[in-house]
């Protein structure tokens, strides 16, 4: 990704001066180098007038029965 369309903003603040590409994703390494996603780092849903992280969210979902993956 080279950069944000028409938004020179957003792109000065996730893509560094050496082109890398930061997601706003949390993530951790095991020893096989393999990575698991954590959360989203300031993801934030607005419903019904009130804030939300997107991770909380999931979370509260991923506790149903009936819910495989989030």
């Amino acid at each position: 990704m080279l950069r944000y369309h028409r938004d020179p903003e957003l792109t000065a603040q996730r893509i560094d001066a050496d082109g890398w590409f930061s997601s706003g994703d949390q993530v951790v390494a095991d020893e096989a180098g393999r990575l698991r996603f954590r959360t989203r780092l300031g993801d934030v849903l607005k419903i019904g007038g009130e804030n939300l992280a997107a991770a909380e969210l999931e979370g509260f979902l991923s506790e149903h029965p009936a819910v495989g993956i989030v």
